[in-house]
């Protein structure tokens, strides 16, 4: 695997697991995963957000292989790590209803600068 699709997988995972961690280890989702059945719920509903999520990271992948747009892809995947790495303390100290608006500001801010990054041709 080149490097620059090792860089957008690692983007993916660090993220994931910046934004998951504080979320899981709230205190209304330790109450929720406090029954097997509430800690597979959320199990399962965090990788289907994942899942649905994560479309910025599968182009960047998908346009790692031409070397005119490396720029880009490296690019969006150090600011979405860094950016899901600043979200650890706000997400951390958010009373429970908060928390969501801070995911889902993360996301749409990743959607963006995806759509702005990666889907820009290069210029020659």
């Amino acid at each position: 695997m080149p490097l620059v699709q090792v860089i957008v997988v690692a983007s993916l995972l660090l993220s994931v697991g910046f934004i998951a961690s504080p979320v899981l280890l709230s205190a209304s989702m330790q109450r929720q995963a406090s029954s097997p059945s509430g800690f597979a719920e959320s199990l399962i509903v965090s990788f289907l957000l994942t899942l649905i999520c994560c479309w910025p990271w599968l182009r960047a992948y998908s346009i790692a292989h031409h070397p005119e747009r490396r720029a880009n892809v490296i690019g969006f995947s150090v600011v979405a790590a860094v950016c899901a790495a600043l979200m650890i303390k706000p997400i951390s100290n958010a009373p429970a209803e908060g928390i969501g608006y801070y995911v889902v500001l993360y996301v749409l801010g990743t959607w963006v600068v995806g759509a702005l990054v990666l889907l820009r041709k290069a210029e020659s």
